[in-house]
């Protein structure tokens, strides 16, 4: 008599689709700001900490800074003006909030 193993196969391979997906959609909700910097890590975390971890900020506007991460080209209107991925601070250097926009002032 012949077992059939497909059902045991079946059940591995949704498995292993499943785990690849919880993966993909964590990695997707940490860097969704964007997707060079896991923002879960960044949000709460001492600014030189976040320094040694990514490198020499571009600006340093004291309670801000940021990172460049390219120019806006957009499909619709695109403003071709420089991107930063930047990150506000509270009195005790830790980061509170991070969102993208173009330089301050311009």
């Amino acid at each position: 008599m012949v077992k059939n193993k497909f059902p045991k196969k079946l059940i591995v391979i949704i498995l292993i689709l499943v785990i690849l997906q919880m993966v993909i959609l964590i990695v997707y909700f940490s860097h969704s700001t964007y997707w060079k910097y896991n923002d879960w890590w960044i949000v709460g975390n001492d600014i030189d900490n976040v320094e040694k971890r990514y490198g020499e900020f571009d600006f340093d506007y004291g309670n801000r800074k940021a990172y460049y991460i390219g120019r806006d080209d957009a499909i619709i209107m695109p403003s071709h003006t420089p991107q930063y991925y930047w990150m506000e601070l509270d009195d005790n250097g830790i980061v509170t909030q991070v969102y993208i926009a173009g330089p301050i002032g311009g």
